[in-house]
This record gives C-alpha cells, sequence and structure tokens, in this order.
C-alpha cells in the first residue's frame, strides 16, 4: 500500500530564477517525512514540483522515482493513477458542491492490489466534523474545514503516496494536533506521507524524519530526536525554552 519516493539532482527554477535544487532525498515505505523551514524557503515549491503541478510554468530537472520508476517528467493526472496524490494548501475542493457531494465526486481505481479506497463513511471517521457539515456547501466551510474537506478527497482517491502542504493552515491550536494526528493514524495505516507543516513543533510530535529547507536547499536531516538538538531549529523554530 504504501511507497517509495527518491528525489536525485533536483532543480526547480522559474525564469531566471532557480528556487528547489535539492541532491538527494529518500522518503521510505511506511514513514511520515517532515518539511519545514521559513516561508520562502521553497517548502511549497518543493511538494508541488514533485507532483508535477504549478498554476506556473517551472522548468524541471533531475529525477523523481516513486516505487523506482522515474516519474518525473509524468503529468499530475499520471501521477495520481500510480497513487501518488498532492493536497495543495488551501485548494482540492469544488466549492460549490456539498461535503458529501466533494466526496463522492472522486474515487479511486476499482480493483487494484495493494491501495485502499477510502469510503465516505471512512473519511467521516477521520473527520467527525466532516461528518455534521456532510450538507453544506463546501464554499460556507471555515479554511481548517476546507483543508479536511481536501485531505478526504485525496484518500477518496487511493494513494500510497500523500504529499501534503500544510494541512494544518487555518486550524484553530486545538484542531492542528487533531489534524497531525489523523495523518500520523493513516501513515499507521500504511500511507507513506511527505509533509510540510510550519509548526514544528506540533511537526515533530507525529513525523519520524525532518529535513530543513533554507533557500531551496537542504541544509539538516535526521531523526526527530535527531533535529531536536541541531541549534539552527532550536534557535529559529523551538526557542529558548528548548530542554
Amino acid at each position: 500500500m504504501s511507497s517509495r519516493l527518491e528525489i536525485s539532482d533536483l532543480r526547480i527554477a522559474y525564469g531566471a530564477s532557480t528556487v528547489v535544487m535539492i541532491e538527494h532525498l529518500v522518503v521510505e515505505p511506511g514513514t511520515l517525512a517532515g518539511v519545514i523551514g521559513a516561508n520562502g524557503a521553497g517548502k511549497s515549491t518543493l511538494v508541488n514540483g514533485v507532483a508535477n503541478w504549478s498554476r506556473a510554468e517551472p522548468r524541471i530537472a533531475g529525477t523523481i522515482r516513486l516505487d523506482g520508476e522515474d516519474i518525473t517528467s509524468l503529468s499530475p493526472e499520471e501521477h495520481v493513477r500510480r497513487g501518488l496524490q498532492l493536497v495543495p494548501e488551501g485548494r482540492g475542493v469544488f466549492m460549490g458542491l456539498t461535503v458529501e457531494e466533494n466526496l463522492t465526486a472522486v474515487a479511486g481505481p476499482s480493483g487494484e492490489t495493494g491501495r485502499k479506497a477510502y469510503a465516505v463513511d471512512d473519511v467521516y471517521e477521520l473527520f467527525p466534523r466532516l461528518r455534521e457539515r456532510r450538507s453544506n456547501f463546501a464554499g460556507s466551510l471555515s479554511g481548517g474545514e476546507r483543508q479536511m474537506l481536501a485531505v478526504g478527497r485525496a484518500l477518496r482517491m487511493a494513494p500510497k503516496f500523500l504529499l501534503l502542504d500544510e494541512p494544518s493552515i487555518g486550524l484553530a491550536p486545538r484542531l492542528v494536533v487533531t489534524m497531525l494526528q489523523t495523518i500520523r493514524t493513516l501513515v499507521e495505516g500504511g500511507l507513506t506521507v511527505l509533509l510540510v507543516e510550519q509548526n514544528v513543533n506540533a511537526a515533530m510530535e507525529v513525523t519520524d524524519v525532518l529535513h530543513l529547507l533554507e533557500r531551496g536547499r537542504v541544509v539538516a536531516s535526521g531523526t526527530v530526536a535527531e533535529m531536536r538538538n541541531d541549534p539552527r531549529i532550536i534557535e529559529a523554530y523551538l526557542g529558548a525554552s528548548h530542554g
């Protein structure tokens, strides 16, 4: 059910500006990997580039492999067919449809082994708030509820690998923990996830490994235990009260 992602010599550029330069990054099957960094570090550009999804027209060079297959030049639709699913920040729902219509409008490939197609009721079990709002139009939801719905729609597509760009954005602090713990539950159920998250403390509670991105480059990687002691993370994200 889960997949392995390997990124090698990845360069993503817009015009004359190279925004992301990743020499090597691997997400092992069944793990939750986090990408952290300041605004403008290239986190969203990275996950959008992996999915080959962008409203602009970036130049992408290098190699992206999913389960050993080079998927670098494949269309976003082909990525989805192979089980790679992106949930972009604040997007991914139809505002003019109800919550339930959004969820029933999509479904994963039928009969394919090794992929779990989440039923609508499965999504409601993960996100009880969506069950309460099932008859409401997506356009009337809060930003956090729309984010839950976007994740739910992605799960309906039977992914093996999820790219999540700031899934906790717009959520009240108490719901941030709930959202990230739900993602942890999905990983324990077999998914592989690459998570972009601004809330470093919250990300450290659920991730297996962390990658620190600065100016489009991975400057540090390691387990959560290792990264907690990295001076750059302590100073920039954890504050003086750390330890």
